[in-house]
């Protein structure tokens, strides 16, 4: 409609970004939390950060730990007990059938992976703390600085 002919859009796995340097902007919306180990994390985040040109940028919109109410029940406390625990209660309240085994990043141990890779914090949304009691998520803006130092 905007006659815009320089912007490619790709809906891919990570597993599919092989090409070093290529996106000018990566979007990632709620799959952090499926990466169930500090390990998995650090590979996909890895990956996507290679994938970036330097001067992109990159959001991630994930949800966070420090929640009061867990992201996808929206019970309170939930994601504090054993996964067993959250099915069986997320199933007693008939919210849903089962509750895959998540682990909710935090804001600090994503930011550690990514700046290995030049790539840099610029702004992150709840601001406040006690707005990040209120909110099931966090979304963070990276770039990836052009120069390596």
């Amino acid at each position: 409609r905007l006659k815009i002919s320089n912007i490619k859009f790709k809906d891919s796995r990570v597993e599919e970004l092989d090409d070093e340097n290529q996106y000018d902007l990566i979007i990632c919306c709620n799959m952090l939390n499926f990466l169930n180990s500090r390990d998995l994390l650090n590979q996909t985040l890895s990956k996507l950060c290679v994938a970036l040109k330097p001067g992109g940028k990159m959001v991630i919109h994930t949800p966070h730990f420090w929640s009061v109410r867990e992201p996808f029940t929206k019970i309170p406390l939930l994601h504090f007990f054993p996964t067993f625990f959250q099915s069986y209660m997320a199933n007693k309240l008939g919210v849903r059938n089962t509750l895959s085994d998540v682990r909710n990043p935090s804001e600090g141990e994503i930011v550690r992976i990514v700046r290995q890779f030049h790539v840099e914090l610029k702004r992150k949304q709840p601001l406040r703390w006690i707005a990040r009691l209120r909110t099931t998520h966090i979304t963070l803006w990276f770039e990836k600085h052009d120069k390596v130092f």
